[in-house]
């Protein structure tokens, strides 16, 4: 069976068990092929609460903050190290109808956000000329993905979407995602 088509999903798990136990049953429902997951449920810096039947992508040697599930058989998904981490997991995406590279990414309000785009240069530079999505709880507010106000974070956010020529995909909702 040939597809065109690759659902995806993104969600920010707060570390929760029981909102990993309500995703897995989203996933199988809505027949999702990939999910970005941020802060993801964890136990002894491993992730925890997926099944075996799904792909699940990490990397680091800490707590795991970033996350792709993989619930499809006709995706072939390659971790691409060099460019993974705790807070950002990148793959390579390949079936018979599509190559696209995705990633992960969370970024701590903790740590300055300049170093985070200094990481999606680099993925970005890595795939130049591919097709690329990116799914990233970043922590900044802005007017761009229906938050009701721009803070700093959230202007040089917007200052890099816009000078690389990105699309926010953030649908609007009753209750900002911000």
């Amino acid at each position: 069976m040939r597809r065109d088509k690759v659902n995806c999903f993104q969600i920010n798990l707060r570390h929760s068990r029981t909102a990993t136990s309500n995703l897995v049953q989203l996933i199988n429902q809505h027949n999702i092929d990939i999910t970005y997951i941020q802060q993801s449920y964890t136990i002894n810096n491993k992730l925890a609460g997926l099944p075996r039947s799904h792909k699940v992508y990490t990397s680091g040697d800490g707590r795991k903050r970033t996350a792709i599930v993989i619930n499809s058989g006709q995706l072939d998904v390659t971790l691409v190290t060099q460019l993974s981490n705790e807070d950002c997991v990148a793959v390579e995406v390949r079936s018979e109808t599509v190559k696209f590279y995705s990633v992960s990414m969370y970024f701590n309000n903790r740590r300055d956000i300049e170093g985070y785009i200094r990481q999606l240069e680099k993925v970005m530079g890595y795939t130049k000329g591919n097709g690329l999505i990116i799914a990233v709880d970043s922590d900044a507010r802005s007017k761009m993905w229906h938050d009701t106000v721009t803070n700093q974070r959230g202007k040089i956010l917007e200052e890099f979407i816009i000078c690389n020529d990105l699309y926010v995909l953030n649908e609007t909702t009753e209750t900002p995602t911000f």
